[in-house]
């Protein structure tokens, strides 16, 4: 989506359904029938919001995971240091 400012173009990003972490957006499936006449759908990617640095974010459940346990790695390896 552009925006048209006074003095110049100003690119303003286009909300999508996409984690802010990765960028994992939707992908294309086939749901199949029976008879094998596929009907095209979209599988959409789980996505939820938290806050990351005082900033609501949108991040897919993978990016919470692997966060979470990186979190808890480099505690546990501090815990180990002192």
């Amino acid at each position: 989506m552009i925006a048209f400012c006074q003095l110049s173009v100003v690119y303003i990003p286009y909300m999508a359904r996409t984690c802010e972490l990765c960028g994992r957006g939707s992908l294309k499936s086939m749901s199949r029938s029976h008879s094998h006449i596929g009907t095209i759908k979209k599988q959409k990617v789980n996505l939820q919001s938290l806050l990351v640095n005082g900033k609501r974010r949108q991040a897919c459940t993978n990016c919470i995971r692997t966060a979470t346990k990186r979190l808890k790695a480099t505690v546990k390896q501090q815990k180990a240091t002192k």
